[in-house]
């Protein structure tokens, strides 16, 4: 409800989340990389 009020403050929560995401993906994305290359994974 604050974020509907309050224009700034959700895209401010939005942008922070978007980052957190995009760090997580970036991270679970090379976890995968690394697995697969060990396991001799063709690409």
């Amino acid at each position: 409800q604050a974020c509907k009020e309050d224009l700034t403050l959700g895209h401010e929560l939005f942008k922070r989340m978007s980052e957190v995401m995009v760090r997580r993906l970036q991270k679970s994305r090379r976890k995968i990389i690394e697995l697969s290359r060990s396991l001799n994974v063709p690409n």
